[in-house]
């Protein structure tokens, strides 16, 4: 992407004199308009409102930017230019135009969506209609990088799904369980207990062992929980199958985060 924002001419009068005056060099005298032009720009959320006939209102520091569109078509207050200097680094331009074709024929119309930009930044937006004075001016974008957050969720997705394949692979039983309730197990874990792996989801993990050890077993899981005992701990019980047999079994306990909720993990 270029970085021609940086080479145009100045225009750091502010958010709200951009709005406020028809000459864009001109600066609102001090007070609140100058307070709160300088708390648009240090939004951290790109801001940029455009009116019914097609002109740029106003927008912020942000929003150039996460857009790097240059100032001086900034300046021109030209909807058309903006949006299309703002096109160039998307993905899938049609659909976001689209999208704001939608937008600014209804005056009421509120919504949200992401885009990703060609050089591989994830950008959330929503729009919503802004009125002063109960007389509606246009509309307002806001244009937020979430980039980080969403490399994040798909590192995390991986990391689970090549848990998963470990573990569905796996020639020992492995459980896990949220606040007692089975939301894993494997086959061999099915196999070893007399149920299908369908059955298991959403039981209790007590339902399985005999009633003389529910107790420790309760016990164990929330030191586990609570980091009190060695993070993998070893112990025998005795489980019951569907089938009434009991067998007895040698349990390893430990606890991870999964999608910020503390698991307890049980291989049989």
């Amino acid at each position: 992407m270029s970085s021609t924002a940086d080479s145009s001419p100045a225009h750091n009068t502010g958010a709200l004199s951009r709005l406020l005056a028809t000459d864009p060099a001109v600066q609102p005298d001090e007070g609140p308009e100058t307070l709160l032009s300088a708390v648009l720009d240090a939004a951290s959320d790109g801001i940029i409102v455009l009116s019914p006939d097609n002109r740029v209102l106003t927008y912020n520091d942000r929003f150039v930017e996460i857009w790097d569109i240059p100032r001086t078509t900034l300046m021109t207050r030209d909807e058309r230019q903006v949006v299309a200097a703002l096109i160039k680094n998307l993905i899938e331009p049609a659909e976001f135009l689209n999208h704001l074709d939608t937008m600014m024929a209804d005056h009421d119309a509120r919504a949200h969506g992401r885009c990703r930009l060609t050089d591989g930044r994830v950008i959330e937006h929503e729009t919503r209609p802004v009125s002063v004075l109960n007389r509606l001016i246009g509309r307002v974008w806001t244009f937020r990088d979430i980039t980080t957050r969403v490399r994040a969720f798909e590192l995390l997705h991986e990391s689970e799904e090549r848990f998963r394949i470990f573990a569905d692979s796996a020639v020992y039983g492995i459980v896990m369980h949220q606040e007692d309730e089975i939301v894993y197990a494997n086959e061999a874990a099915a196999r070893d207990l007399g149920y299908n792996v369908g059955e298991l989801l959403g039981m209790s993990v007590m339902s399985f062992i005999i009633e003389e050890k529910r107790v420790d077993m309760a016990q164990r899981a929330a030191a586990q929980l609570a980091g009190t005992v060695p993070s993998l701990n070893h112990y025998e019980t005795q489980i019951r199958r569907k089938d009434g047999e009991v067998r007895l079994v040698e349990v390893s306990v430990s606890s991870i985060n999964l999608i910020n909720k503390n698991t307890v993990v049980m291989t049989l």
